[in-house]
């Protein structure tokens, strides 16, 4: 099976913004309630500050980080 969720972290633990990104898209795509918990995880900090993170956010309906 496909589990986007573990992609997250296999890709963020490798420092892969882009795969990361792509691998939160799928959670979101199939309504996966995980999705916006995960993006607090410190293993996602390295989003922190991407442009993308705050439209991920928005297409979510999740307020934005300051």
């Amino acid at each position: 099976p496909d589990w986007p969720w573990v992609h997250v972290f296999v890709y963020a633990g490798l420092g892969d913004k882009d795969s990361t990104f792509k691998a939160l898209e799928q959670m979101a795509a199939i309504h996966d309630p995980r999705v916006g918990p995960y993006l607090t995880y410190p293993e996602l900090t390295l989003l922190h500050g991407d442009p993308r993170l705050a439209r991920f956010r928005e297409s979510l309906g999740m307020p934005a980080v300051p």
